[in-house]
């Protein structure tokens, strides 16, 4: 979600932020994508939006920036489900069957891309149907609700805690690179290529 207000969070600068998001767009477009930068104003759409909103930031180990990342989910299903990547993940190959909604992996079942080594996945390149959207932003809102005495709880956790908990929830593929493994500042060559070969981002 856009931040359209003071609550920016992200660890960068708000021009590094926008530089960030420009190329972001630049990539997904150059792709074959449409790319669409969600804000509050369609996760507000959402009949859940304000007990979400409320819960969230009142009675929630969070700030800012981890209560959008639960919101971003209200805002997937207002505008139809379909494809949603974070703004640092960044397109390789692309799609066997292209990236319409018609055509969506698992049947349109909500599957997460980036695997995680233990259980779980980082929810940074997902895919659904709007009422899988639907489903797993309750899952990981009434997951949250649990684990609100927590010091800290975000999306993240949730995604693993509910891999553990209630396994086959939601799908999970080996898609996408970690940027630690692409980003270490060496040249690449022909055998660094095997490390995004199939990979989506």
């Amino acid at each position: 979600l856009d931040h359209e207000h003071k609550g920016q969070r992200t660890g960068m600068t708000f021009s590094a932020d926008e530089a960030l998001l420009q190329a972001w767009k630049e990539a997904w477009y150059d792709a074959g994508w449409k790319p669409r930068v969600l804000t509050l104003k369609e996760a507000a759409m959402h009949p859940d939006f304000l007990q979400f909103n409320a819960t969230l930031h009142d009675h929630m180990p969070f700030g800012e920036y981890d209560v959008l990342c639960f919101l971003r989910h209200l805002a997937m299903v207002e505008v139809g489900g379909g494809w949603m990547a974070d703004y640092d993940v960044f397109p390789l190959n692309p799609l066997k069957n292209g990236g319409h909604n018609a055509f969506l992996p698992n049947g349109g079942k909500f599957t997460a891309y980036e695997e995680l080594l233990g259980p779980g996945a980082v929810p940074s390149l997902v895919s659904g149907t709007s009422r899988e959207w639907n489903r797993m932003a309750h899952a990981i809102y009434q997951d949250a609700i649990v684990h609100r005495n927590e010091d800290f709880w975000s999306d993240f956790f949730s995604f693993i805690d509910l891999d553990k908990e209630r396994p086959g929830l939601y799908e999970i593929e080996d898609a996408v690179v970690p940027g630690r493994k692409v980003l270490t500042g060496h040249h690449w060559g022909p055998a660094d290529c095997k490390i995004t070969d199939g990979k989506l981002a």
